[in-house]
């Protein structure tokens, strides 16, 4: 077998240029038989997608940021939030060694929606309250956030303490892929819960947060109980 046309494609993937490297890997198929390359063939189809969804990610970025003046704020809500979920799933999709690259955007794309007039708009779409719940009561003052995993014994005994702390109101996202949490606190008076449409609480945790202080105007520094510290 001629090797020359596998080390090249294999150089080729190397270095980024996935479509290149497909169409050696094809070549060297038609010449030695398309079940040998068939893995790496699918391979490089995987990594191209991914490379072009980080380029349309960047691209949005690049485009937010391009000019100044009164135009500079060529940003939108669905700008911010395809960024948001563009970098949240490449680092979900992406291996170990370029994985911290796409949650330090992601990380870049936060802090840049909390800081942004937009933010409002940006966080009514990342968390939505679950359909079903008695309006949330303007006249209680501020309320408490939490991130919580579960509503048990030592959740409900948190509750109560922020009760005796004087909080009439509860504002908690339900970090987990289980809407059946509803059913347990939904019976709780002055609290409401938060569905998250795309993240997790390792990536997404203080984001949300700021999320919910924005929208309710809760002072962080007074308000937010995280389910880690819930449960101390």
């Amino acid at each position: 077998m001629d090797t020359a046309i596998v080390k090249d494609a294999h150089s080729a993937y190397l270095q980024g240029r996935y479509d290149v490297a497909k169409t050696l890997y094809l070549k060297a198929g038609d010449r030695y038989g398309p079940s040998l390359f068939k893995a790496n063939i699918e391979l490089c189809t995987r990594q191209a997608r991914r490379s072009e969804e980080t380029r349309s990610i960047d691209s949005s970025s690049s485009t937010d940021r391009s000019v100044s003046g009164p135009r500079a704020l060529k940003a939108t809500p669905e700008t911010l939030l395809t960024r948001l979920k563009g970098y949240y799933a490449a680092a979900r999709a992406s291996s170990p060694k370029v994985r911290p690259e796409f949650q330090r955007r992601l990380a870049e794309v936060q802090r840049e929606a909390v800081e942004s007039p937009l933010m409002l708009q940006v966080a009514q779409q990342v968390l939505q309250p679950y359909p079903g719940q008695p309006p949330f009561a303007e006249d209680r003052g501020h309320p408490q956030i939490a991130i919580i995993q579960s509503w048990d014994e030592q959740m409900r005994n948190w509750l109560k303490k922020q009760r005796q702390r004087g909080y009439r109101r509860f504002l908690l996202v339900n970090a987990t892929a289980d809407d059946r949490l509803l059913d347990q606190v939904r019976q709780e008076e002055g609290v409401t819960l938060f569905k998250p449409q795309f993240g997790d609480s390792q990536a997404f945790n203080d984001f949300w947060i700021a999320c919910l202080a924005h929208r309710f105007k809760a002072d962080i520094d007074e308000t937010v109980n995280t389910a880690a510290s819930a449960t101390q």
